[in-house]
């Protein structure tokens, strides 16, 4: 049978087509299904899709004789005319290889070339071959009738899922209103996040169905002229999107350069870099330059040769600014000549080359060809290692001016890193004409933009800050001002409150003095102090400039300011907290909650009547006055409410309106460093307060919810390292025995409770009593919730592979004493927590169980074996946290029965040998209640709480029993008849 239908070998192809009837050829084709024990299929009457059938390419398709009908999923609709053929095997195994599962149907030839057909059409308006991508003016002008803003945008494109082409050109023109310089799409199981990069800051504008996504990544990757079947390792590519004949649209062509990644998530992640399109014209004085620093960068400029370097962080707009120099001085006479990666703007009368790290074309060889090509000006995109360093130090001393950029924090810190670089040190004050440093910082809508009072104490900081510009920085700051700005958001700016970027610089030149300081191989803070005696403009001084004259926020300046350690010591504490993430209360609300107000109807009345710009500073003081361990903001339908957890217990504080709960979030989020502008996604950070003279940190929580995202935000103890056993309710004579313990050079602590039962402020205060600067302590934490002076501190990163167990192995070989592991929840940790704690290292950690006896058992359910769950362990502690009575208004409990009272006594003789019945047998049985409340305790009855603990110390019986996997009942007879055992009831 399968031999009757081999046209190649029973006769031509053509003379078979010639003979037979269409109809005939699918009676035999159907035949030949039969024989092969498939489904067949007739591909005039059946729909093909043509997203699906580009998976391939069209030359691949006939040479294996199969096409690609439909795509559900992972799932292939395929029509093969003979699976046995070698070809067609490749292909399939070769999908079979990135995942796919499919349905294979048998075609005819002629279906087959109804399939291929439609790669004509597809091919047509010749998109991939030409690696351009066409918006025309109707789909621009559609699109924009229907999406104004930020979230119709999303709303539209979320709507589009039947037209990849719909799709992706409704992603660009979205990103182009939206004036955004970056297209991410991050690929996770279930879905797609779209998000625009605008001024800098990454938003949230829709989710994509991962079927949906499968379609528009095959076709990025054909329009960049990327590998269709490679999804395991990155590809760079690039092409250009053509926008026909639309009015107030500056460019027409815009490059787009693509950069795929896989993701961790199975797919494949995607960011696009729009070429050119947030800086129409690249003019120097337009980068946002004070008058003097322009002029200095334009006196460096005019020089025939010498170094010019623009220092910071990716991202910071050093190649824009060197695009622009470029452009001041670019002329007929002029040869410049370019060396990049990528090209990212096409400058007329420029040569610009590219480096191709692949084909072994790198800075450093286009560097040396370059020089060769007789120029006068050249620009290298990056100094990136000691030969490209040393090259473009000596074209800058030949008599070439070279621009370049350099990854440091400041201006002054380019030096050290040349010194890094192992550039000679006397050839660097010789080459070096200038050197910049800079950040683009997002600029107030002016449509929106809001102006405010200036508290005494931001303002006095503000102040400092400026009186230390120099007289030869030719700046005149404000002395009387009372007033800054602060963004609002509205329609017109996506509701950001920002809308476009400035720059902030700080430059010098180089000047005999700065000259003999690098000679004599002076600190970069010499350097830096030096620079600004001489004139230079920091980035903070240049930054509060342009908050004073209403171009950007404060919080905009912290969110880029820098390194923050050469800030305090130029200007003190009172600035490093312009800098700092810091909530600072103001005095008129601290006098107000006084301990007189902090009646709960007071605050509830003073939240649900503040100001946005008040309701954080109102809940952050309150809470703390309150004792509260945690705020909690959750949106409601109508409003949201503020609680707070005091002793344990969360209580109902205040409802506020739910107008005001974005623009919170919003701020909470600044103040944390999280991503404003995603709201799908569970995000942590931290942040301080100041309250008086008080600093404390809070660390925030923000998670999606139903009506909007719940922020809960943890107030942790700022006194932690004073923190006592004695203070937490540890009995004195328990403690002693626990020191004993504590005493041995090796062995194993596990504390034990559910969750919030302050079992790591138990280890923590442990921590501090053995933190005498003889032994080397480590903790391994998620996260790390309080800072220990004196004790290394490190925390685990889930995503990154770098879990409890892996950091444990790792930090082994820092010859450690003792160690803190934040929690033993598998076996890999618990093992090699056992094996340090037998070859010579004191562990603490903790784990989940009810009772001291239960972690045991939990260690046996891990896996460990009963020899080393006993040779290893020393103490096991259980806890719980329970509320203290307030000592003012609590009250003697006459409803106690002496029936009562027996069981009291009865229960304290099970255990004739603890402290308990040593202190109470005897004693007259007085319990107390919760009273009616009082100033002292806000009216709650309770003031604080303390921990209750039991405590089993292992001695050489406990580890015999143990090891005789005895009976988890007979220890605990053992140890409270023998041990003084106390349970925690």
């Amino acid at each position: 049978m399968p031999g009757r239908y081999s046209f190649d070998t029973d006769f031509e192809r053509g003379e078979y087509i010639g003979q037979v009837t269409r109809a005939q050829e699918e009676r035999l084709t159907q035949e030949r299904a039969l024989a092969l024990h498939l489904p067949y299929v007739n591909l005039r009457t059946s729909p093909i899709d043509l997203d699906s059938l580009i998976l391939i390419p069209e030359q691949e398709s006939r040479r294996a004789k199969l096409a690609i009908i439909q795509n559900t999923g992972k799932k292939l609709h395929v029509g093969v005319f003979d699976p046995r053929l070698l070809e067609t095997k490749k292909t399939i195994d070769s999908l079979h290889a990135q995942g796919y599962i499919f349905n294979v149907m048998v075609v005819s030839e002629s279906s087959l070339n109804k399939a291929w057909e439609f790669y004509t059409l597809y091919k047509a308006p010749q998109f991939a071959v030409e690696g351009i991508f066409h918006i025309s003016r109707d789909a621009w002008e559609k699109f924009s009738r229907k999406a104004h803003s930020i979230q119709e945008v999303g709303s539209e494109i979320e709507r589009l899922t039947t037209s990849t082409s719909e799709l992706m050109a409704a992603v660009f023109i979205g990103s182009f209103k939206a004036k955004s310089s970056d297209i991410h799409l991050d690929a996770y199981d279930t879905h797609t996040t779209l998000r625009y990069r605008v001024d800098g800051v990454l938003h949230d504008i829709a989710q994509l169905d991962p079927i949906v996504y499968h379609y528009v990544v095959s076709r990025i990757k054909i329009l960049a002229g990327l590998k269709l079947n490679l999804h395991n390792t990155n590809q760079d590519g690039r092409f250009t999107v053509r926008i026909e004949d639309v009015k107030d649209v500056p460019k027409s062509n815009i490059d787009v350069r693509v950069s795929i990644l896989p993701s961790g998530h199975g797919g494949e992640t995607i960011v696009m870099r729009l070429l050119g399109v947030s800086v129409v014209d690249l003019i120097l004085k337009e980068m946002g330059m004070h008058p003097e620093q322009l002029r200095r960068i334009k006196a460096a400029l005019d020089k025939p040769n010498g170094l010019i370097l623009t220092t910071g962080p990716t991202g910071s707009g050093k190649t824009t600014t060197l695009y622009s120099a470029l452009n001041e001085i670019n002329s007929p006479e002029i040869n410049i000549i370019t060396i990049e990666n990528p090209i990212e703007y096409q400058i007329p009368g420029i040569t610009q080359t590219q480096v191709n790290d692949r084909e072994g074309y790198t800075f450093e060889q286009g560097l040396s060809a370059i020089v060769r090509q007789d120029p006068d000006v050249i620009l290298v995109g990056e100094i990136r290692s000691t030969d490209s360093a040393n090259m473009a130090i000596n074209a800058a001393l030949t008599g070439h001016l070279v621009l370049s950029t350099l990854h440091t924090n400041d201006a002054a810190g380019a030096v050290p890193r040349l010194r890094n670089l192992n550039v000679q040190r006397s050839l660097i004050p010789a080459s070096l004409s200038l050197i910049i440093a800079q950040r683009l910082v997002r600029e107030l809508c002016p449509k929106c933009k809001q102006e405010y009072d200036v508290s005494v104490d931001m303002k006095e900081a503000m102040v400092k800050a400026l009186a230390l510009v120099s007289p030869r920085a030719k700046v005149t700051p404000p002395e009387n001002f009372t007033k800054a700005w602060k963004a609002v958001g509205c329609e017109d700016c996506f509701g950001t409150g920002y809308k476009g970027q400035t720059g902030i610089f700080e430059m010098f030149p180089m000047d005999d003095m700065i000259e003999r300081l690098i000679l004599e191989d002076a600190t970069s803070y010499d350097i830096r102090k030096t620079a600004m005696e001489q004139g230079m403009v920091t980035l903070l001084q240049h930054g509060l400039l342009k908050v004073l004259d209403g171009t950007t926020s404060l919080e905009e300046i912290q969110r880029v300011a820098g390194d923050a350690r050469y800030i305090e010591e130029l200007y003190g504490k009172a600035v490093l907290a312009l800098l700092s993430s810091t909530l600072r209360i103001p005095k008129d609300i601290i006098a107000a909650l006084t301990k007189d107000n902090l009646r709960k109807s007071f605050i509830e009345q003073r939240l649900a009547e503040a100001d946005l710009d008040e309701l954080l500073h109102w809940s952050m003081a309150a809470a703390k006055l309150m004792d509260a361990s945690d705020i909690h903001f959750e949106p409601g339908k109508d409003n949201f409410e503020v609680r707070f957890r005091v002793d344990g217990v969360l209580q109902p504080i205040a409802e506020v309106p739910k107008k005001l709960y974005l623009p919170l979030i919003a701020e909470v989020k600044e103040l944390s460093g999280l991503k404003v502008g995603t709201y799908s996604e569970i995000q942590e950070g931290r942040f301080a307060v100041e309250l008086g003279d008080a600093t404390f940190d809070i660390r925030t929580s923000v998670i999606p919810g139903g009506y909007g995202e719940t922020a809960v935000l943890r107030l942790l103890n700022p006194n932690i390292e004073s923190l006592k056993l004695e203070t937490l309710g540890m009995h004195p004579k328990i403690l002693a025995q626990l020191m004993k313990e504590l005493r041995k050079p090796n062995g194993m602590l596990l504390n034990t409770g559910p969750t919030g039962a302050g079992k790591t402020t138990t280890l923590y205060a442990l921590l501090n009593m053995l933190n005498t600067g003889s032994e080397k302590i480590i903790t391994i934490e998620n996260p790390i919730e309080y800072k220990l002076a004196g004790i290394m501190q490190t925390q685990v990163n889930p995503d990154s592979g770098y879990t409890f167990s892996t950091a444990l192995r790792s930090l082994l070989r820092q010859d450690p004493d003792i160690m803190m592991v934040g929690e033993i929840r598998d076996y890999d940790t618990a093992q090699t927590a056992i094996q340090a704690a037998l070859t010579g290292h004191l562990i603490f950690s903790t784990v989940h169980t009810n009772d001291a006896l239960g972690t045991i058992k939990r260690m046996d359910n891990l896996g460990i074996s009963d020899q080393d769950i006993s040779a290893s362990l020393n103490v096991i502690m259980a806890q719980r946290l329970v509320r203290r009575l307030c000592p003012e208004c609590k009250q003697l409990d006459d409803s106690v029965t002496d029936e009562l009272k027996q069981k009291i006594n009865e229960e304290i003789e099970r255990s004739p040998n603890s402290y308990v019945a040593q202190e109470l047998r005897g004693q007259p049985i007085a319990i107390y209640k919760p009273g009616p409340g009082c100033e002292i305790c806000n009216e709650q009855g309770y003031k604080g709480r303390i921990a209750i603990y039991e405590i089993l110390f292992v001695d050489e019986e406990v580890r015999r029993l143990i090891a005789t996997s005895a009976p988890l009942d007979e220890i605990k007879k053992y140890a409270v008849e023998k041990l003084g055992f106390v349970s925690l009831k």
